[in-house]
């Protein structure tokens, strides 16, 4: 049953003066009724003041309540108001109003959402405990439409979350300028969508997801036939009308709420004592022709625009990490990176600068190292087919995305992206910027390099972008949008020369990584509101739903390992002190994706 404003009035009035207690009664919230018996019907209109013993949390506990019943996620309390905290990007915060376990379940919830770096919030249900569950989330899609993305998925207790289902919400259109470039901080709390209200119900193995009253999923999933219900925030979120009613299961579940977070991962450079820096961000990962592995990461300063680039090494395919080597950032040339090992035994390392609107730094340079890093040549303009990569650019800027990848017949592709604006736009608006992605090509080791070889000339819409190689060797490349959901897809039947035309694939997701594993299956990473992974066990023709890794949603990179695993590496966070974390995962004929 929904709140009646006179009594939430009457409510609030009564918090005031008489206390939390007074103010639940009023709103008329109440624990689960008593049933005899091991089944039978249960209902709960769900209130947290006055109430905190019958909840369960798994993540923080610093949710709260006003008067109005509205419930604040614990960023929003640590973050909104008092202004502290440093892992508001890397944790999600669970609230279960009840320790009921019930089987056929009917939650419903309004929450309110804002625009912020990444936020999400969703219903979980028949949670086994706090790892294993069924959990729909809602993620604003933001620069990319009016609405909420709607996914249904399932988790295990390795943590993966393997979706289900999705599709789309509608919601209220924001002003332009707050979603192309952020509201300013007096606006902040104006700058939402408003109230929406999310319905889940689950009867069987039949799982309905309803938005205002419209149904977006309904699917069948037999997985979990029985555990908690309740909500989920990342990020700063409000919530109302909790409601929850269904039937209570009669077999007890167990319930254990584990402080570890699963999927496990590790540090490559945990940097205790913070020799270089609060933040470690935009990872890469690369082989020696040697077998050594290297992770290099951006340290210090803004994490939007690390300063330097860390390089530390594996000798013993990823069981220790060490010998760290600092590359300085130059204001006559960028930052360093996208380091690769070449056949001959060479290090190469690139300086770029990817917005360098003034040409300052003249472009992509390139250094070389014949000693594994220790010493370089001067670094010299990148020359793509007989000219400085930038000059190539008489409008805008080229610069690099991926790391240099090797294909089958040893041939080298760079993928790129030039950026332009519309006149008088900015590259912060999305709407304004024209990008189109681009590879340049080299056929003997990376001494000379060809391009730069358009995917699409005329699609404006088109950037961060790599390629997989397929059994026939083609190259199937996925590219991120400016403006839609889904990413483009071309194809190239001669190693990166021509490409076909873009078009639009059923495959979401931003900063897209592709990696063919030697058992054939295509991989592709890509970050949202986590770290997902999509497989392809046909070639590329279809792909599997998508797999969530990790909660982090920072840039990645992936390598396979001489026994089969995948080294993933990424970064937690962006605007807060964060580390590159490394995940090792197995890809299996089938297509499905373990923990390794």
């Amino acid at each position: 049953m929904a709140a009646d404003p006179k009594r939430i009035n009457t409510a609030r009035r009564e918090f005031l003066q008489k206390g939390a207690a007074a103010a639940a009664s009023s709103l008329g919230m109440m624990a689960f009724p008593s049933c005899s018996g091991s089944t039978g019907q249960v209902s709960l209109t769900a209130a947290l003041t006055g109430n905190e013993a019958a909840w369960s949390f798994s993540g923080s506990r610093d949710w709260t309540q006003d008067g109005d019943g509205i419930l604040y996620s614990p960023v929003w309390n640590q973050y909104r108001v008092r202004k502290k905290g440093n892992d508001l990007l890397k944790r999600e915060d669970f609230a279960y109003p009840s320790q009921e376990a019930l089987s056929d379940t009917d939650i419903t919830v309004e929450f309110r959402t804002y625009y912020w770096s990444v936020l999400s919030t969703g219903i979980a249900f028949r949670a086994q405990d706090s790892h294993q569950l069924y959990l729909v989330e809602f993620y604003d899609t933001e620069r990319k439409g009016p609405q909420y993305s709607v996914r249904l998925f399932v988790q295990d207790g390795f943590g993966y979350r393997r979706e289900i289902a999705a599709g789309f919400a509608p919601h209220p259109e924001l002003p332009e300028r707050w979603v192309q470039r952020g509201p300013k901080a007096d606006e902040w709390e104006q700058a939402t969508p408003g109230w929406a209200k999310a319905r889940v119900l689950a009867q069987g193995d039949r799982i309905q997801v309803f938005m205002d009253g419209k149904a977006i999923l309904d699917v069948r999933d037999a997985t979990y036939p029985a555990g908690r219900a309740g909500i989920v925030a990342r990020g700063p979120v409000n919530f109302r009308r909790l409601q929850v009613s269904g039937k209570r299961d009669k077999r007890t579940v167990p319930w254990e709420a584990s402080r570890e977070e699963r999927p496990p991962y590790f540090y490559p450079w945990p940097d205790t004592k913070k020799e270089y820096g609060d933040n470690q961000t935009y990872p890469g990962c690369f082989r020696m022709a040697d077998g050594r592995l290297g992770v290099w990461m951006g340290v210090t300063g803004d994490p939007h625009a690390p300063d330097d680039i860390l390089l530390v090494w594996s000798r013993d395919e990823g069981a220790t990490w060490g010998d760290p080597m600092l590359f300085k950032k130059r204001p006559d040339l960028g930052k360093p990176g996208y380091f690769f090992g070449h056949q001959d035994g060479r290090l190469s390392c690139l300086y770029a600068t990817t917005y360098d609107w003034d040409k300052k730094s003249g472009g992509v340079h390139i250094a070389f190292s014949s000693n594994g890093g220790k010493t370089w040549t001067p670094p010299k303009p990148l020359v793509v087919s007989g000219k400085p990569l930038n000059a190539h650019a008489s409008d805008g800027t080229i610069g690099p995305y991926s790391p240099i990848v090797r294909y089958s017949d040893g041939t080298l592709l760079q993928y790129y992206y030039h950026v332009q604006t519309i006149k008088g736009g900015s590259q912060e608006s999305n709407a304004e910027r024209r990008d189109r992605s681009l590879v340049i090509r080299s056929t003997d080791d990376g001494k000379t390099w060809t391009g730069p070889h358009y995917l699409d000339a005329e699609n404006f819409d088109s950037n961060e972008t790599m390629g997989a190689e397929l059994a026939d060797g083609k190259i199937v490349a996925f590219s991120r949008t400016l403006r839609s959901p889904f990413m483009w897809m071309s194809t190239s039947a001669d190693k990166g020369l021509t490409w076909s035309k873009q078009t639009q694939s059923n495959c979401t997701g931003e900063c897209p990584f592709l990696l063919r594993h030697s058992n054939g299956v295509l991989v592709t990473g890509s970050r949202g509101a986590g770290i997902f992974m999509k497989t392809s066990i046909d070639d590329g023709k279809t792909w599997s739903r998508e797999v969530r890794i990790s909660l982090c949603s920072g840039m990645m990179g992936m390598i396979e390992m001489k026994d089969g695993r995948v080294l993933v590496v990424f970064h937690e966070a962006y605007r807060t002190p964060t580390r590159v974390r490394g995940h090792y995962m197995r890809v299996q004929k089938s297509g499905n994706l373990l923990p390794a």
